[in-house]
C-alpha cells in the first residue's frame, strides 16, 4: 500500500494499520519537520521517540482501560508528542486548557475519569495545585530523558476505543466532553485524505491552540502524510507576525476562524499575496455576510 497516494484506502483499512501507517511516515521523512514554532523544530522521528518515551513513562500505572490522561501544557513541542504518546500507550488525552478555572477543570477531571496528568516545569506547580485528589499520578515531561531512543511500543486497539474528549470552556455551566474514537479518526482522516487536502509537500499552518479540535485534524493527518505543521501563537505573537510566516515558512495549507481571515485580510498591504497558499479553509463559527 502506497499511502498516502493511495485514495482507495478504506475506513476500515485505516483503523486497522493505522499505527503501522504512522511508522512508515516516520521511515519516509524521518528527518523532516513534523511541527516547528518560534522556539524550535521536532523531525518526525524526533516526535515519534519523545511519544514512544511518554507511552513507555505512562504504561506501567496502568493495568485496566478506560483511564484518560491529561494534557496541563501549552508548548506544542511537548503536547503534541504528548497526545501522540498516550494514544500509544492504549489510553486516551483530555487536554486541559491552563487558562480554565479550577472548578472547570476539576469537573472535567471527573467527567473524564482522568488517573494521570501530564505537565512541565512551566506548569507543574499550578497543575499540582488543581488535582482533586490522591492517587493521581503527576508527571512532568522536563523531567523525561528525551534523548535516549525508545521502540515502537505494540499498540492494541479496537475501533470503539477512545483516543480523546474535547471539552467546552463550561461557562455556562457543567463542560461539554465530545469523545473521539478510532472510528471517527479513520473517517475523518479519509475525508481529507480523498479530497487531497494534506500531501507530504504540504506547510500547514496553526494559529489555534490544541485544546482546541482543529489542531488535532492537522496533527493527525501530517502524522500519516508526512506534511509538516507550523505552530503560530496568535495571542503571543499577533497578527503581523503571522503574516510574516505565511510569507517566510512558504506555507500552502491556511485554516482559521472567519473572524482571524477577517483580522488577517485587514493587516495585508495593497498588493500583497500568498502564492505558495493552494488550499484555503475558514471555518469553525458561524460566517457573517461581508
Amino acid at each position: 500500500m502506497q499511502y498516502p497516494r493511495d485514495t482507495t484506502i478504506s475506513k476500515e483499512v485505516l483503523i486497522r494499520d493505522f499505527w503501522s501507517l504512522v511508522r512508515s511516515t516516520v521511515d519516509c521523512y524521518d528527518q523532516k519537520p513534523f511541527i516547528s514554532t518560534k522556539i524550535g523544530t521536532l523531525t518526525f522521528s524526533q516526535n515519534n521517540n519523545r511519544a514512544n518515551i511518554v507511552a513507555e513513562r505512562i504504561k506501567p500505572h496502568f493495568n485496566k482501560k478506560p483511564y484518560g490522561v491529561g494534557l496541563y501544557l501549552k508548548d506544542p513541542l511537548k503536547i503534541i508528542p504528548a497526545m501522540v504518546g498516550v494514544m500509544k500507550s492504549g489510553l486516551y488525552f483530555i487536554p486541559l486548557d491552563v487558562t480554565f478555572p479550577e472548578r472547570t477543570l476539576l469537573q472535567m477531571f471527573e467527567i473524564a475519569n482522568i488517573s494521570c496528568v501530564l505537565t512541565d516545569d512551566r506548569y507543574a506547580e499550578q497543575a499540582e495545585s488543581i488535582l482533586p485528589a490522591e492517587g493521581i499520578d503527576l508527571i512532568n515531561l522536563d523531567a523525561l530523558d528525551f534523548a535516549k531512543e525508545v521502540a515502537d511500543p505494540i499498540v492494541r486497539y479496537n475501533p470503539d476505543d477512545l483516543v480523546q474528549i474535547m471539552f467546552t470552556s463550561g461557562s455556562t455551566g457543567t463542560p461539554k466532553g465530545a469523545i473521539e474514537d478510532y472510528r471517527y479518526l479513520a473517517r475523518s482522516i479519509i475525508v481529507k485524505l480523498w479530497n487531497g487536502d494534506y500531501e507530504p509537500q504540504d506547510r500547514i499552518l496553526e494559529v489555534s491552540t490544541f485544546t482546541y479540535s482543529a489542531p488535532h485534524t492537522h496533527l493527525f493527518n501530517a502524522l500519516v502524510t508526512g506534511a509538516s505543521l507550523y505552530y503560530h501563537d496568535l495571542k503571543e505573537e499577533g497578527m503581523a507576525a503571522m503574516v510574516n510566516a505565511l510569507r517566510d515558512e512558504e506555507i500552502t495549507v491556511y485554516h482559521s476562524t472567519p473572524t482571524v481571515f477577517r483580522s488577517f485580510l485587514s493587516t495585508l498591504k495593497p498588493g500583497e499575496v500568498f502564492p505558495e497558499v493552494t488550499k484555503f479553509r475558514a471555518g469553525g463559527e458561524k460566517r457573517l455576510p461581508a
